[in-house]
């Protein structure tokens, strides 16, 4: 089991009830780049970020009072570089357990993927932004010929009375 652990992909570290980190995986220390003596002993909240740690840290009381209790949410850490990331993380209270006796955190980095999502936004606002603005009526359809949206002028153009009134139709009219 300890082999598993140490040589995992995903970060676990093991957390007191006061939320010291006791242990971390060598996934765990890479993931914020620093070394085990700078991780160990230090509070698992140091490296949050501001906007995200009281709420971090609040969630936590509230959590470490309930034995067996999971839960998951995504927050932003420093890493020892100084960037921002962003952790998708499940905390799993075995306090309680004498076999374990500690949260054990289970992280993933997911800041590709956030940053992915955040430019993906950024595409669909700025489209949403040019159909609405363009000077015709603009329609769009799934390949079973359904609308799925238009702008406004196209619903105006057509005794619409707005622009979510086509989709789910296969003719206006």
């Amino acid at each position: 089991f300890q082999a598993l652990v140490e040589n995992g992909s995903d970060a676990v570290q093991l957390l007191a009830a006061d939320g010291t980190i006791v242990y971390a995986t060598p996934a765990a220390l890479h993931t914020g780049g620093r070394t085990a003596d700078e991780v160990v002993g230090h509070s698992a909240f140091e490296w949050c970020h501001p906007d995200d740690a009281a709420g971090l840290a609040a969630e936590y009381e509230r959590f470490r009072a309930e034995p067996g209790a999971v839960v998951s949410g995504e927050y932003r850490y420093r890493h020892k570089d100084g960037s921002w990331r962003w952790a998708a993380a499940t905390c799993t209270n075995r306090l309680a357990d004498p076999a374990v006796g500690a949260v054990v955190v289970t992280v993933r980095d997911v800041t590709e993927r956030v940053r992915a999502e955040a430019a993906l936004r950024e595409r669909e606002e700025l489209l949403r932004s040019v159909i609405a603005h363009i000077p015709c009526g603009v329609f769009w359809k799934d390949r079973e010929s359904v609308f799925l949206g238009c702008n406004d002028l196209f619903a105006r153009d057509h005794g619409l009375p707005g622009s979510g009134a086509v989709v789910g139709r296969t003719a206006v009219g």
